[in-house]
């Protein structure tokens, strides 16, 4: 157990993080190792500070007699010891000394950085922090803290993955196997997402070059596919199931797209500087827009949902970046897969604290995304659907093998989404598209119409029907 060998079989003695703690880290040649394992900066030594936190970085550093903590508590805020030929200063669990002044201690604010390990919620408090669980999540959390086991409540999740010709789903109940067929007969599926609004299947075909949808009516039901759009080679998509929009990428095209739901009114929002747009994602709740370009150039970029203040996020060490996800109960932290580097890696919403989570035992992934506390990817290479603790800790479980041409994977769970957001698009305000972006929106005009003169919401185009789908039951067709 703990060995870092997944000897059941189904990682069960190595993902109980309560008992496997991570293995020591090994220190740069710029830093000190303590006696504890932890590193720090090799100039901390003999500073008169327990940077350590077990006084080996201050051990035979033979000061100069002085009075020690008998006077004025040797000048220390918190904690003064007595040491062989001096004294050092240390600060209580929570804080560490302040960068003006090492005597003196601030508050660590653990929730900025990640490593905290809460599930969703990391709430710093004076001299600590606690987690807590988002609103229809249960902590199942064993003895000690809490709030770092929140499970959705309700039926569980479903996983959706694609394999070129299929969308498959796979019930993520060990007790209840349920592993059905969704959509077949397609060409290549290259990408897949869903609508929890109106429990719509959209895919991405490369052969057929077009973006497609269909209603989920039961696990193994669904209701006529419905072209949508005409693409060269979409590899991406994205439902704002707030704005009711849909997002896709098109390699061939260099390009990002935007229409409605059903296809109407398709507007490039981003198209230059792009060689091979992969994966995007959205995040209606910030307004923002990510994706991957694993060109010759790889980067990982972010913009405003309408297209507006675009910025590249990390351009460096990336080698094929083809998998975005973001965790959006989790503090909307970014995940993305490197099929070439072998690497899932982490960011802020914002493109800081960059974290490699996971870089063994992982061959190609491909596409990924994260629900509650776990990491899924797909493999091209292996054929494998896999899943792993999303701070990285653990082994890697096996989900399904032997699959073909694995191509993108999504976690159905209603609370996947947070649906209570409201829309910050007024109704019947915007003539064509309402496109959010922070704190606010923007109306945009379909592709090759414009404003009409003076406004900001009526484009120079005609208004197109809303475009209905047959949903087909057992006994009946429905319009929806």
């Amino acid at each position: 157990m703990c060995d870092g060998v997944d000897n059941c079989g189904d990682g069960s003695d190595e993902n109980d993080h309560n008992a496997c703690k991570p293995a020591p880290v090994n220190c740069t040649a710029l830093q000190f190792t303590c006696s504890n394992n932890k590193c720090v900066p090799a100039k901390s030594l003999c500073d008169e500070f327990d940077d350590c936190g077990d006084q080996s970085d201050e051990r035979g550093c033979h000061k100069s007699a002085d009075a020690g903590c008998k006077t004025n508590n040797g000048g220390c805020e918190a904690i003064c010891t007595d040491i062989a030929g001096g004294h050092m200063c240390s600060c209580k669990t929570g804080y560490v000394a302040s960068p003006d002044d090492k005597k003196s201690c601030i508050d660590v604010d653990e929730c900025v950085t990640f490593g905290h390990n809460c599930s969703q919620r990391c709430i710093n408090i004076k001299g600590s922090y606690g987690c807590e669980c988002r609103p229809g999540f249960v902590d199942l959390s064993k003895a000690g803290p809490k709030g770092l086991d929140c499970r959705a409540s309700g039926e569980k999740a479903t996983i959706l993955f694609s394999n070129g010709l299929e969308i498959r789903s796979y019930k993520l109940d060990k007790t209840d196997f349920e592993y059905n067929d969704v959509i077949m007969n397609q060409k290549q599926i290259q990408a897949i997402d869903f609508d929890p609004k109106r429990n719509f299947l959209y895919w991405a075909d490369g052969a057929q070059r077009k973006v497609i949808r269909a209603s989920i009516v039961k696990p193994n039901e669904v209701g006529v596919p419905q072209m949508l759009l005409d693409a060269q080679n979409p590899e991406g998509l994205a439902v704002d199931w707030i704005g009711r929009n849909l997002y896709f990428t098109d390699s061939g095209m260099h390009s990002i797209y935007v229409s409605k739901l059903d296809g109407r009114y398709r507007k490039a929002i981003i198209s230059s500087d792009l060689d091979k747009p992969g994966d995007v994602a959205v995040n209606p709740d910030l307004g923002l827009l990510y994706w991957t370009d694993y060109g010759s150039a790889p980067k990982i970029e972010s913009a405003w949902m309408n297209g507006e203040h675009r910025k590249t996020l990390v351009k460096s060490r990336l080698g094929q970046p083809t998998g975005l996800s973001i965790d959006y109960a989790a503090g909307n932290r970014v995940y993305w897969c490197d099929q070439k580097q072998n690497l899932v890696e982490s960011m802020n919403w914002d493109g800081s604290d960059r974290r490699v989570i996971i870089s063994k035992d992982i061959s190609s992934p491909y596409r990924l995304d994260v629900f509650e506390n776990w990491i899924y990817w797909v493999s091209r290479d292996t054929g494998r659907v896999s899943m792993q603790d999303k701070f990285g800790r653990g082994v890697k479980v096996t989900v399904q093998e032997g699959l073909n041409v694995l191509t993108d994977i999504k976690i159905f769970q209603i609370y996947r989404y947070n649906q209570t957001i409201e829309s910050r698009c007024p109704e019947n305000f915007c003539s064509h598209l309402c496109l959010l972006k922070p704190n606010s929106f923007s109306c945009a005009c379909p592709e090759y119409t414009n404003f009409i003169g003076g406004s900001t919401e009526a484009c120079d185009s005609s208004r197109a029907s809303l475009r209905f789908m047959s949903t087909c039951c057992y006994y009946f067709c429905l319009d929806v």
